[in-house]
């Protein structure tokens, strides 16, 4: 059975995609940070730079910003710094439910019926199925 009705996401769908959109947010966010760390880190390593100081105070600087970057990103998965979150990851959250939501609302709703074999060896569905077992 297949239904292409438009209809509004169910309230867990809904939380669903914000923790999904939350974390994936986070995430991108952490490994953009880990690959400037690390990119700066093999530009510098070139030779291109001689000065130890300045490759002292670069790599410093680059690792407490990733630290932060991954200490932040870990902090703001819960829910009691949601406003937090909120505040500083604002542009990019109202872009990310934007995609989401247009991608959901794109994708036609299929609705699967699950069937199961009883002890007779007949397919029945889920709905029949509970109430044979019962």
């Amino acid at each position: 059975n297949i239904s292409m009705a438009k209809k509004e996401p169910p309230a867990n769908d809904t939380i669903l995609m914000h923790i999904a959109v939350k974390v994936s947010l986070l995430c991108l966010i952490s490994t953009c940070s880990i690959i400037v760390l690390t990119s700066c880190t093999m530009i510098i390593n070139m030779g291109i730079v001689t000065s130890p100081h300045f490759k002292l105070v670069t790599f410093s600087v680059l690792q407490i910003f990733d630290l932060h970057t991954n200490f932040f990103s870990i902090l703001f998965t819960f829910s009691h710094f949601d406003s937090w979150y909120k505040k500083m990851c604002s542009c990019c959250l109202k872009q990310c439910h934007r995609m989401c939501v247009g991608l959901e609302q794109q994708r036609p709703a299929i609705n699967l019926e699950i069937a199961s074999k009883t002890r007779s060896g007949t397919v029945c569905s889920q709905s029949q199925t509970s109430a044979v077992n019962k």
